[in-house]
């Protein structure tokens, strides 16, 4: 990914950094209140959707799935390598990355009723945990 695009991202609008370690329904409901917004963050134009090595097919299945109910479309595309550093032996190895990046549909509408019966309103956890996951990958 180039520092430029990157930098798109700085100001009002999210990553959601895709990993192995949550279920791809957990992520599409991330992604669904990022750009529908809650009480305590207000929804995002654009999402840039991340991920590493074998969580890459979760992020082609989950953007696809969005495309796919018309929650957002997809803008660009884009792969890299991820040089991850091994202090303790002294190695690195490259991991591939892959970043897809999404622009909210303005006439989808988010409402909360769609998501599964029985879950709780956990927004707020879910897009802390979401920045969480993303910050650990960094």
């Amino acid at each position: 990914m180039t520092q430029n695009a990157e930098a798109d991202f700085a100001d009002g609008n999210a990553r959601m950094q895709i990993s192995g370690s949550k279920s791809r329904n957990f992520y599409l409901r991330v992604a669904r209140r990022f750009f529908g917004g809650s009480k305590e963050r207000p929804a995002v134009d654009e999402l840039l959707v991340t991920a590493l090595g074998t969580a890459m097919n979760s992020a082609v299945a989950i953007s696809d799935s969005l495309v796919k109910n018309q929650v957002a479309t997809v803008v660009n595309i884009e792969t890299s390598y991820y040089k991850s550093e091994d202090e303790s032996r002294g190695t690195s190895r490259s991991i591939p990355k892959l970043s897809i990046k999404m622009k909210k549909n303005p006439d989808w509408k988010y409402e909360p009723e769609d998501e599964k019966e029985g879950e709780h309103d956990d927004t707020h956890e879910e897009h802390d945990e979401a920045e969480e996951a993303h910050e650990e990958e960094e």
